[in-house]
Parts: structure tokens; C-alpha cells; sequence
């Protein structure tokens, strides 16, 4: 989905392109960004009380990790993609606390290594369909496949 998201935010895609060492914080923007677990179900641990309503320990809860990642109150502009921003660290895409993903460390290692070679070899990548097919459910989502055009190998030689 990142790289569907760059090529569909073609600005960002040449800002990384000019300066491909930005692929761990826009791996960490693109987590952000696209949320691909968008919700969660947890059970409440204690009594409590979210915006007037009233969660009964043992009530099951669904937590909204996309719209976390949209909040206002902890990142600026979060509407806007934006691979240099300051804040991204604070996103929730791979958990937190006791269900942070064991696999981030490999997650984000996979994501700045693809993201920093495509920049750097094809940056005249573009879309070759704007409108891929999706999989997934509600939960948990990602295209079926992203086509596009590579355009000139600078690696090639």
C-alpha cells in the first residue's frame, strides 16, 4: 500500500527520490498513512469511561488504530502525507504496549531497504493503473496488486 500511496503523492515520491536516505521516516509516515490493521478488538482490563460512555470491564472494545493515526490532537496536518514529518514515531500501525508486533524491527527494516532501492534506481516510477483491485477486509487490507511502470534503471550498468 506505501508504495501505491507515494506513487498516488507523486511529490512525496521525488522528495525521496532526492534524498533516498529518507526511507526509514517515510516507511514510519506510510505506516502511518495507510494503517493496513485499521482496528483492533480488545477487552476492556477495569471500569471506565471514553468521551461520556461508560466501558464495563470485560466489554469487548474495537480499537480504531487508523483513526488514532488521524488524530489532530498528536500529529499536525494529519490528512497530509508528509515523509519528513517530525511526529510520526507516534503512530499505532504496529501496536503498543503488550500487543506491539514482534516483527516490527523486521517490518520497518523491509519497508526503508524496498522503499530506499526503488527511489534510488526508479524514480521515474508512475502508475501504470489507478485503480488497483483490494483485498483484505475491514480489518486488515492491501491491494491485490499495484501495476506500474518502471521507467529508466539508474542501477543498471
Amino acid at each position: 500500500i506505501g508504495m501505491l500511496e507515494l506513487m498516488r503523492n507523486r511529490d512525496q515520491w521525488e522528495r525521496l527520490c532526492d534524498d533516498p536516505s529518507l526511507a526509514p521516516q517515510a516507511t514510519e509516515e506510510l505506516l502511518r498513512w495507510v494503517t493496513p490493521v485499521q482496528y483492533q478488538w480488545r477487552a476492556a482490563r477495569a471500569e471506565i469511561e471514553i468521551d461520556g460512555t461508560p466501558i464495563r470491564a470485560g466489554e469487548t472494545v474495537a480499537a480504531v488504530l487508523a483513526g488514532a493515526n488521524r488524530d489532530p490532537d498528536v500529529f499536525a496536518d494529519p490528512e497530509t502525507l508528509d515523509i519528513t514529518r517530525a511526529d510520526v514515531k507516534q503512530h499505532l500501525s504496529l501496536g503498543l504496549g503488550p500487543h506491539f508486533c514482534l516483527g516490527n524491527a523486521l517490518a520497518r527494516m523491509e519497508g526503508a531497504t524496498g522503499f530506499q532501492k526503488l527511489a534510488e534506481r526508479f524514480p521515474d516510477m508512475r502508475l501504470a493503473d489507478d485503480e488497483p483491485g483490494w483485498r483484505g477486509s475491514s480489518m486488515m487490507r492491501g491491494p491485490s496488486e499495484v501495476l506500474v511502470s518502471l521507467g529508466g534503471d539508474r542501477g543498471a550498468g
